[in-house]
């Protein structure tokens, strides 16, 4: 890790100093000369801190034997929704509907250049307009029920109908401020080739692109958003053959004993209460299963009540920037998939 500062014209104590590992430190280097690399024993920080990973299992065990916790020690609560269980969006609800993921790839090029949303408000526009755009395809061109089928009706295959459907989209994204400035001249170009991909698909997996939706790959939250503000097909980070993570869809009972081992341990007179509790959705990086989500949460806010590690009488807060707000992403589009038969 490297010292790091920027303020290297002034070499006195109140220098603004931080720790950040060398290919960062160098981009940043690159961006602002006046950041500097500084030798460690310039830059004073220090910061010591012991991290313990038990099972919870253990945990129980070591709270009801005592020690666990230092007397009065201060407790902070994060519960991480994906502790419930893990699925790949990309598989679970994607390559399962059979949908060749080099298309997907073409889609996600595609938007990344095209839609720069600010907001979780403006992804949420954009994610409709697309929806919409699709149903419209569905309701008006020829989607055969075939495995990846291309045959689609000749008026959909016309350079004249993918033009002015693409006109049309351009239009809507400008008016809602959601394009990429740099790129609006390539708009309608690019817009045609999603369109030219989508109609590639059946019904069935036009379907699911809907449910899975459309949306920024990280919160405007992350400190690194403005680097990467990429708008892509909602699938999250978990993608074929580029990921480690163990998946788990959970069963019923699964999820069911473990909401009751996390309420045993919350509920212990050995368990410190928490002086802030924060929940964490793991929805936009695609890790807590979609379909269980709203179950997950629910079931989990009554339990952080009802064993005190939450006042019952504060409200929850949700983030403005929150995929898909308060009520989530999944089922946003009930209405519209509805239409499709």
């Amino acid at each position: 890790m490297y010292p790091f500062n920027h303020n290297s014209t002034n070499i006195n104590k109140d220098k603004e100093c931080m720790y950040m590992d060398e290919e960062r430190a160098h981009e940043e280097k690159e961006k602002d000369p006046s950041y500097g690399l500084e030798d460690s024993r310039t830059c004073q920080i220090e910061r010591y801190y012991t991290m313990e990973e038990v099972e919870e299992i253990e945990a129980l065990k070591n709270l009801s034997h005592g020690g666990f916790f230092e007397p009065n020690e201060s407790v902070l609560l994060d519960v991480d929704e994906d502790y419930f269980g893990c699925e790949s969006v990309a598989e679970s609800q994607l390559m399962n509907h059979q949908i060749p993921w080099n298309l997907i790839r073409k889609i996600d090029e595609y938007l990344a250049l095209l839609i720069c949303p600010k907001s979780a408000s403006q992804e949420i526009q954009a994610d409709r307009i697309f929806a919409n755009i699709i149903l419209f395809l569905v309701q008006n061109c020829d989607f055969s029920n075939g495995k990846h089928s291309t045959k689609y009706s000749k008026q959909c295959h016309t350079t004249s109908f993918l033009d002015k459907l693409s006109k049309s989209t351009v239009k809507k994204f400008e008016k809602k401020r959601l394009l990429c400035k740099s790129k609006y001249i390539k708009a309608k170009t690019s817009f045609r080739n999603i369109l030219k991909t989508i109609l590639k698909l059946t019904k069935s997996q036009v379907k699911a692109l809907i449910d899975v939706g459309f949306c920024m790959r990280t919160s405007p939250r992350t400190m690194t958003f403005n680097e990467m503000p990429f708008f892509q097909v909602c699938h999250g980070s978990n993608i074929p053959n580029e990921s480690m993570v163990i998946f788990h869809s959970s069963t019923q009972k699964e999820l069911d004993d473990r909401m009751h081992r996390l309420d045993k341990i919350l509920s212990h007179p050995g368990c410190p209460k928490s002086k802030l509790t924060t929940v964490c959705r793991s929805s936009r990086d695609g890790y807590t299963p979609r379909g269980q989500f709203k179950q997950i949460e629910k079931r989990l806010v009554k339990l952080l009540r009802t064993t005190g590690a939450v006042d019952k009488k504060s409200a929850v807060v949700y983030d403005e920037q929150l995929l898909g707000g308060p009520r989530g992403w999944p089922g946003r589009h009930l209405a519209i998939l509805n239409k499709i038969k």
